[in-house]
């Protein structure tokens, strides 16, 4: 068999054109459709990875200002119930002292009451038995009694430490002349020159020694200058009585006087 290279050449031709003809006007659109197609895909993709990735941080923020919201209300609600315990231990403590405060306030209240009220009937008691006391000694009062108190005043005079020795002596020495005698009865010459003699061996002189009365002295005597004193009567020791009576209303004893 006989080969056409004519129509070889000629097919040959028509399929180069036809080719040419398909990769011009329909292989290059194609592709360029293709190409463009998959630009847009890959801008899509890129797009809806970038949307993503802000999807992903705004949730990463969300959930971090979530927990930081959770946080700080768990902070809040320990400060609140810290503050709520914190104000009602102070209201309860404030009072329970002002509860106190009321009940000693209430409690010293009636105790002075109750003490008033016993200190002025015992006191009362007391001045009425002090009262008839000194009226029986005043009605007992003789001459012997008054000179016994006499002779028990110069005996304490006699009996004078050194220290009440120089205290007598400074007081004599800064006023001699307010040297007193002052006695509940009325002294008898010879009672006067006994004192006068007792008194001048402590070195007070007989012309600047004055006698006087003292009522106020129940059966006593008392020797006295200026900014010293020296004394003994009954009333001393009734007023001994009182105080340590006294005392003792107040729950703090005294031992008696010697």
């Amino acid at each position: 068999m006989l080969i056409d290279w004519f129509t070889v050449a000629v097919q040959l031709l028509n399929f180069l054109v036809l080719v040419w003809l398909m990769k011009r006007f329909l292989y290059q659109p194609v592709l360029a459709a293709i190409a463009a197609r998959e630009s847009l895909i890959a801008a899509e993709l890129a797009d809806a990875a970038a949307r993503q990735g802000a999807a992903q941080q705004l949730g990463a923020e969300f959930a971090a200002k979530h927990t930081a919201f959770d946080q700080q209300r768990a902070a809040l609600m320990v400060d609140a119930v810290a503050a709520a315990k914190a104000s009602n231990a102070a209201l309860l403590q404030q009072g329970q002292a002002a509860n106190t405060a009321q009940r000693a306030e209430h409690a010293a209240a009636l105790a002075a009451e109750q003490a008033r009220i016993c200190a002025g009937i015992t006191l009362q008691a007391r001045d009425e038995v002090l009262a008839a006391v000194r009226q029986a000694l005043a009605d007992l009062g003789d001459e012997k009694l008054e000179a016994a108190m006499v002779r028990t005043f110069m005996r304490r005079l006699g009996q004078l430490d050194a220290a009440s020795r120089a205290s007598l002596a400074a007081a004599l020495a800064a006023d001699p002349g307010s040297a007193e005698v002052r006695t509940a009865f009325t002294l008898d010459a010879t009672q006067q020159a006994a004192l006068s003699a007792a008194l001048g061996a402590a070195g007070i002189a007989a012309q600047t020694l004055k006698f006087g009365p003292a009522p106020d002295l129940l059966c006593g005597i008392e020797f006295r200058l200026k900014g010293w004193s020296l004394a003994w009567n009954l009333d001393q020791y009734l007023q001994d009585f009182a105080q340590r009576s006294g005392s003792l209303l107040q729950g703090s004893p005294v031992p008696a006087a010697a």
